[in-house]
């Protein structure tokens, strides 16, 4: 009890020191290069159940650029719930069916790991989620998907100085079940199981993205860039626009700056044993872990600064709704549902000329 009284201390007085961003947008580079290549990017960080507002934003991107979202992006990015969200979108091309999957589904990706489950290593089995994705997904591999995706995942036992594996539909990963690649960047410590893959002829233990990167935009922007260089091998970085869209799944941070012992003792006691269970996991975990109960932090400063460096002339937007209260990964009751869509509401009322500005953006066709 006392280390996770002060782990999760640490963990939340070094968070709480990140700005607190609900929506940003960078301005665009000028560039007197020649004409170049449009490349719109969708990166979504993981959250767990938060990821359905990373939907509902996204359905409204959809009804505002008059497009599926596989006719408006040319690459997809995700950790965990992200990279879910990523692969469904991708295969379904409407996010209707990734946002029905969520409202209908999602209790059955929370399988109890047995009777004694606060004493069973991980909080819920893998065995739900893996039988939904291969009754979607069936075998399809990450090289067949229908759009280009990137899952970023962490490799425990393979690399251990260094742990960061990103799946990709062209490269490392390729091969496997597009279902693998997602129960590999779900499998969030002490909440599901490591996941076991094989890897052109090398056995895996992956763990969830988020042990690397909960936002996997800088990570997934600098693949990317490589790949686009060996794709177009006559271009330089400047030939290319990248315009990247990074949403994520909630900052909880509103009144929370003065985080005392006091508190997280007060919230532990207030906990249902899953739930403790949940900021257990999160406070024994690296504090290199981006995931946060009570935030996400983004990379975005990464993000935009490299593109300055590497490719001038793209852009990048930064959406996360601002949570007034803390919202439980696991928690996938209707009532949860309700206060996400209400959030998100406010949030698009909110940004609504940033909205259309990002749409008018990503509509634009290379010249």
């Amino acid at each position: 009890m006392i280390s996770l009284i002060f782990g999760t201390y640490y963990i939340l007085k070094n968070k709480y020191r990140h700005t607190s961003l609900v929506a940003y947008s960078s301005e665009p580079i000028t560039s007197n290069a020649k004409k170049i290549k449009n490349i719109n990017v969708l990166s979504l960080d993981g959250g767990g159940m938060r990821g359905y507002m990373q939907l509902l934003i996204l359905q409204e991107i959809e009804k505002r650029c008059k497009k599926n979202l596989t006719e408006t992006f040319d690459y997809f990015i995700g950790t965990s719930i992200g990279g879910l969200n990523s692969v469904f979108i991708s295969e379904f091309v409407n996010v209707d069916v990734a946002i029905e999957f969520m409202e209908k589904d999602a209790a059955k990706m929370f399988t109890k790991s047995g009777a004694f489950n606060f004493l069973s290593e991980n909080m819920y089995s893998n065995v739900g989620l893996k039988k939904i994705l291969e009754e979607k997904l069936g075998s399809k591999k990450l090289k067949d998907s229908n759009k280009k995706l990137l899952i970023m995942t962490s490799n425990d036992l393979a690399k251990p100085k260094d742990p960061k594996l990103l799946l990709t539909s062209w490269g490392s990963g390729c091969d496997l079940n597009l279902s693998d690649a997602v129960l590999s960047t779900t499998a969030c410590p002490m909440i599901f199981p490591p996941y076991r893959v094989n890897i052109d002829g090398t056995e895996h233990t992956l763990k969830d993205g988020t042990l690397i990167a909960n936002d996997p935009s800088y990570f997934g922007y600098k693949e990317i860039l490589k790949h686009l260089k060996d794709t177009f091998s006559n271009n330089s970085e400047n030939d290319f626009k990248i315009k990247l869209l990074s949403i994520g799944t909630g900052l909880f941070s509103k009144g929370k700056k003065d985080i005392s012992v006091a508190n997280i003792i007060d919230l532990i006691l207030k906990l249902k044993i899953n739930e403790a269970k949940t900021l257990i996991a999160l406070a024994f975990m690296d504090n290199s872990c981006l995931l946060s109960t009570f935030r996400s932090i983004s990379d975005g400063e990464l993000v935009r600064e490299d593109m300055e460096k590497k490719s001038k002339g793209s852009i990048y937007w930064r959406l996360d709704p601002d949570l007034d209260e803390m919202i439980m990964m696991d928690d996938y009751s209707k009532k949860n549902m309700l206060k996400m869509k209400n959030l998100v509401q406010k949030f698009i009322i909110a940004n609504d000329k940033l909205l259309d500005d990002i749409c008018i953006n990503l509509l634009q066709v290379s010249i």
